[in-house]
């Protein structure tokens, strides 16, 4: 198993991220300010395309692209120049850390350890003092160090709000309160399906490769409990093994991460100097840090999903009413699941004002204004009313769904009642002589399954709709509805409850669908 993780962690005006190099098929990596690179620097101290990243065997190079303000790695300008583990690179006002691991981690399935000598104690045992009958028979000394790890663990681990820093810090305290040579931490990958080495240490910062047992993490994993093997090469079947490094290793040791019943990982250490051979005492150790770093981790991922929640909410009340984010928050304790993209059945419509564009023509841009301000007042309240979701305004018009992100049983009724209103309310308003040019609206409706959720790019998303049963509610309203009359799709009729008096049109041809389509007009 590979730990070659290339990876890029950038820091800038209100901005961290952690890019892995892997995840970038191309032969070069465009670093700018430009939406099309491939690493986004949005800031205008960097050039649209300030720099080129360029994988060259196993190695990157960073390459200046004529920037105006240049390249520094290390506090020195370049034009190019090969990257090492650890190198800052400065772009702008944005600093760059290059890490790379090369270090790898195997899995050897025929690595066994001497079962007298190797002891597999149930974490749940080891990480409660009242079901720990060893620490009874350690010295005070002991004891007080197992105090100061916990102290100390408590204070690095749980403090943090970056997961980088965070796995980091949990190898450093194993290797100051443990007699480690080698040691890794592995998460595991739910959408790989197992475990992914993260960190990966070395007492002496060579970058040998670490090779272990498959059957003790696979136990270790499986079935929660910690390994100690006090004396790995007293076991003769390793001088079946080829390699001389698992033939040094004279003991190991392997815990769980472990969080509310649940394993996301393992830590993993070993000593390749006899003298430095581990116990029971140090195995405790071990599992007390993984734990801590456990609930780290998790107060990591759970925080990460609150901003995310708490993000999708304030995008939502953009455009949905109280009363829909009160029942998706109350239905749900995962509001991700509203907004993952994924086909629904919805109803949608699109409102139009007529000649819209004639009109501007003469009135005043301050009349305009008004205009619009007091039509999509309009649109919002009545939208909202009937529980909608305004998916967007697209100049004089507005494109509305409903049946998403909240699914509604009665979408289509709910959308013809809007709509309705909508028409409706635009009549008073013209009587209403609180302007000096009425305006008529066309409204288009249609139902049927589109794609649904957050769509777009990874610097800005929007939930909205998109496939043939919106494009169809657009040319409907813009291609067969008259001015004042609301149109709908035949796939809408079918589904309405409530009974309405329509007038059947067509079959009638609008662009972008190659048969023609029966539609209806609704009388109000």
């Amino acid at each position: 198993m590979s730990n070659k993780e290339d990876y890029i962690e950038i820091f800038g005006p209100n901005f961290n991220k952690k890019i892995f190099l892997k995840n970038f098929p191309n032969d070069k990596i465009s670093i700018g300010r430009y939406p099309t690179c491939d690493i986004v620097l949005p800031s205008n101290e960097v050039s649209r395309h300030h720099a080129i990243l360029t994988p060259v065997g196993t190695s990157y190079f960073i390459e200046d692209n004529g920037s105006a303000n240049g390249t520094f790695v290390n506090n020195n300008l370049v034009d190019r120049k090969k990257l090492e583990n650890g190198d800052v690179i400065k772009i702008g006002d944005f600093t760059l850390k290059f890490f790379s691991k090369e270090s790898e981690v195997n899995l050897k399935d025929n690595f066994e350890t001497n079962k007298n000598k190797t002891f597999a104690i149930p974490v749940s045992q080891l990480t409660k003092l009242e079901q720990t009958p060893i620490l009874e028979r350690i010295a005070i000394e002991t004891q007080l160090k197992i105090i100061d790890v916990i102290l100390e663990a408590s204070k690095t681990l749980l403090n943090s709000d970056n997961l980088g820093l965070v796995l980091d810090r949990v190898m450093e305290l194993v290797f100051k309160f443990l007699n480690a040579d080698r040691g890794f931490l592995m998460l595991y990958d739910e959408e790989k399906g197992e475990l992914v080495p993260k960190v990966t240490k070395h007492k002496k910062n060579n970058k040998e490769g670490i090779t272990f047992s498959r059957s003790i993490v696979d136990k270790v994993f499986n079935e929660g409990v910690s390994i100690l093997t006090e004396d790995a090469t007293s076991d003769e079947r390793f001088s079946q093994i080829e390699s001389v490094i698992i033939k040094r290793i004279h003991s190991c040791m392997c815990v769980p991460l472990w969080i509310n019943e649940k394993i996301i990982g393992i830590i993993y250490i070993d000593s390749i100097i006899y003298r430095k051979q581990f116990n029971k005492v140090d195995l405790y150790l071990l599992s007390v840090i993984a734990t801590l770093a456990a609930t780290a981790i998790e107060k990591f991922r759970l925080n990460s999903e609150l901003k995310k929640e708490k993000k999708i909410i304030e995008r939502l009340g953009r455009y949905e009413s109280p009363n829909v984010i009160s029942k998706i928050t109350s239905t749900t304790e995962d509001i991700l699941q509203f907004v993952k993209p994924e086909k629904r059945e919805i109803t949608v419509f699109f409102c139009d004002i007529v000649n819209f564009t004639a009109l501007t023509e003469r009135v005043s841009p301050e009349e305009i204004s008004r205009i619009l301000k007091t039509f999509f007042n309009i649109i919002t309240e009545i939208v909202f009313e009937n529980e909608g979701t305004l998916d967007k305004y697209i100049g004089d018009a507005a494109m509305i769904i409903f049946g998403a992100p909240f699914p509604q049983k009665d979408h289509a009724d709910k959308a013809l009642k809007t709509a309705i209103k909508i028409q409706k309310a635009a009549q008073e308003l013209n009587i209403s002589d609180k302007f000096e040019n009425n305006f008529m609206l066309r409204i288009g409706i249609n139902s049927g399954i589109a794609m649904c959720g957050d769509i777009g790019s990874d610097r800005r998303l929007d939930y909205t709709c998109i496939g043939d049963t919106v494009n169809l509610a657009s040319r409907l309203e813009s291609q067969v509805a008259k001015p004042g009359e609301i149109v709908i799709g035949e796939k809408t009729k079918t589904l309405l409850i409530e009974k309405y008096l329509l007038d059947k049109i067509g079959p009638v041809r609008v662009k972008g669908f190659s048969n023609e389509i029966i539609a209806y007009k609704v009388r109000y």
